[in-house]
């Protein structure tokens, strides 16, 4: 060191000991840290002006002990305006872009700072947040030039509303806060009106029927900008508007437009940008006169583009001739989308491509006319009677029925029959009375003429009671539909023989039951097929399925032979009825009780008919309105006496023909000399 510099440290040294200067300690470039001060105050007065909060901030600041200190003035998220400091020996400097308060002595300095800030918005609250210096108590008063002022939930308790002229003044204590944080309700913001924008894509489906055009269509609205709160389409005037769907549907009403009618759709919640659909449902009437078809188009109102399909269904025999077009492009009907294919329930016979609307199509109609075919049918019919020695027949006929729209079955009794139950389908029903005298029978058209069920009818006619020898003739229940097969069981008492019978049926008829298929090859085909899939099914050999299958057929026809003997063995032996009992008074009193039980308007029960006597079968085939008759030549006998005189009369005729023969040879031989 040489002296110069040597001089001049013995002069600073000099006159920092007598407290002319006092240096700065080392590191007061980074701000001064070992000097003790403090904020005790702060007090914030602003109003705001549009979106911006200025704000005025009056700090009071202590420093505890002499010597140099720089106290930084920090308000984040705010822009500094003007600074002041009070007293003369403090001095702002700037640090770290920055402003800092830059004192020697201790004492108390009065600081004023005026910041501004930009309000925060979201979507339900405006709000002022500013990083402050901490103090020891800090106050905030902030006017607002508004009168619906809302302060939020979390600042109604800290923060006080005093309501003014034309603003809100609002004062409240932050203690040592080190931000400013003040939130209230948003004004609503009016933004301009955005004009909504859409496209539109249909996919409608005319179907012809009988005696209408039925139109549904798929709308769909593509939003592109804005919201729709409604949507309107007009249709043609002719067209009855049976039901439209969609999730967002508030309501639709239809007035009369311009050579059409417009149909308007509001919405609970408006629509925004994305895809949203409706389900049009329509119809117009087609009368058998009429010649031309005119197919309704639906026309969105409103829409940038438009683009759509057209498929025409028919499941009846109208058929479309000379389609004239106007704005369509036909194209093959397997290039309809999926979505529009399954409205359809009929075949589709027509198809067409579209980009505007409204589009033109006309088509001739041929209507033939339809043939009259079947609506209900007795597969088969199956009677069994059983007679009893005075006379009485109790008869039980049960009809297998296809039907596929008759209401009920008109079944005529014989003359002075009496019914006794009538169940359909294995169901009691409430039979009714025709206008001729019929049984009016209530038949089920849920069923469809897929599968065919059961008429069971039961009733009671009184005959004359056999004699010795003579003739007697019962009817069957005539029905006003087709019988295709009738079988009847007549069952008589053993002691009365028929030997003579006639009428409309034919005795011992075989019946070998209906065609399923009238190719032996097909039917063992599926047979084959059958055993296959049971094979498959079960895991077993072909060969065991077979042998399966031929034990259930066994067990099952001895049983059916079994249950057929027993029905046809007599239930009371001859000498039963030759046991002196009046049965012609016995007959009368059950007659008279089954009178007096009978009661309108009640559901009938099955009745167990009771198998007695000897059997007697008859059948028919093709039966339409003409009623059954079985007549019968008939001897009443002992069974013992009835076998002696048979065997008396067999052995006489014997004789006789033994005697004639003998004669004829004797005559037929050579005479001799």
């Amino acid at each position: 060191m040489n002296r110069k510099h040597l001089f001049m440290a013995v002069v600073v040294g000099l006159l920092c000991f007598i407290g002319v200067v006092e240096p700065p300690p080392s590191g007061a470039d980074e701000g001064y840290a070992g000097a003790s001060w403090t904020i005790e105050q702060a007090a914030y007065t602003g109003r705001v002006e549009g979106d911006i909060a200025r704000i005025n901030a009056e700090l009071t600041i202590k420093v505890l002990q002499n010597g140099y200190a720089e106290i930084p003035l920090i308000f984040g998220n705010a822009v500094i305006t003007d600074v002041k400091a009070g007293g003369s020996s403090a001095t702002l400097v700037v640090r770290d872009d920055q402003y800092a308060l830059a004192v020697q002595k201790k004492g108390t300095y009065r600081v004023s700072v005026q910041f501004s800030t930009s309000l925060g918005r979201d979507e339900r609250y405006e709000q002022i947040s500013v990083d402050i210096p901490q103090a020891v108590f800090s106050r905030l008063t902030l006017e607002i030039p508004r009168m619906d002022l809302e302060l939020a939930p979390d600042q109604v308790l800290t923060v006080n509303k005093e309501v003014r002229k034309e603003s809100v003044l609002l004062s409240g204590s932050l203690g040592f806060s080190r931000q400013i944080h003040l939130r209230w309700a948003a004004r609503p913001v009016k933004q301009d009106p955005v004009e909504p924008a859409f496209v539109t894509d249909l996919r409608v489906l005319a179907t012809l029927e009988e005696e209408a055009l039925r139109m549904t269509a798929l709308v769909r609205y593509q939003v592109l900008q804005g919201e729709l709160n409604s949507v309107a389409f007009d249709l043609p005037a002719g067209l009855t508007v049976l039901s439209i769907r969609g999730g967002a549907i508030e309501d639709w009403k239809i007035a009369p437009a311009e050579g059409a009618q417009r149909v308007t759709v509001s919405f609970r919640d408006p629509l925004k940008v994305g895809l949203t659909q409706l389900i049009v449902e329509a119809e117009q009437p087609i009368t058998k006169s009429s010649t031309q078809a005119v197919f309704p188009s639906l026309v969105p109102l409103g829409s940038k583009r438009i683009t759509g399909y057209l498929a025409i269904a028919t499941g009846t025999t109208i058929e479309l001739q000379n389609p004239v077009t106007d704005g369509l492009n036909r194209i093959d009907v397997r290039e309809i989308p999926d979505d529009l294919r399954s409205f359809a329930s009929a075949p589709l016979v027509a198809a067409f491509r579209y980009a505007q609307a409204p589009y033109r199509l006309t088509a001739a109609l041929y209507q033939p006319e339809n043939l009259a075919v079947l609506v209900a049918i007795a597969e088969s019919g199956d009677l069994a009677t059983i007679l009893t020695p005075t006379g009485e027949a109790i008869t039980r006929a049960i009809y297998q029925v296809r039907n596929n729209k008759k209401a009920s079955l008109a079944v005529s009794l014989p003359k002075g029959a009496t019914l006794w139950s009538v169940l359909v389908d294995r169901r009691s029903v409430k039979p009714a009375a025709g206008p001729d005298g019929q049984v009016l029978v209530p038949l089920s058209v849920n069923t469809g003429p897929e599968r065919s069920f059961p008429v069971e009818v039961v009733y009671v006619e009184k005959a004359a009671p056999f004699q010795w020898l003579g003739k007697t003739e019962y009817k069957g229940p005539v029905l006003d539909i087709p019988l295709t097969v009738v079988r009847w069981n007549l069952f008589m008492p053993e002691e009365v023989r028929g030997y003579w019978f006639s009428g409309n049926l034919q005795q011992h008829l075989k019946m070998a039951g209906f065609l399923s298929d009238p190719s032996p090859i097909a039917e063992g085909q599926v047979r084959l097929a059958s055993l296959n899939e049971e094979k498959a099914a079960t895991g077993t050999s072909l060969n065991t399925v077979r042998a399966k299958r031929a034990s259930q057929r066994g067990f099952r026809e001895a049983e059916m032979s079994k249950m057929a003997c027993d029905s046809a063995a007599p239930q009371a032996q001859p000498a039963d009825y030759l046991d002196g009992r009046d049965d012609k008074e016995e007959m009368d009193n059950f007659r008279q009780m089954a009178a007096e039980v009978q009661q309108a308007g009640v559901l009938p029960f099955r009745i167990a008919i009771p198998s007695s006597g000897r059997a007697h079968s008859f059948s028919r085939l093709l039966t339409t309105g003409e009623p059954l008759t079985i007549r019968i030549r008939y001897v009443k006998i002992a069974p013992q006496v009835f076998s002696v005189t048979t065997g008396g009369i067999g052995l006489a005729g014997f004789l006789l023909i033994g005697g004639g023969l003998r004669a004829g040879f004797r005559r037929r031989r050579p005479l001799t000399a």
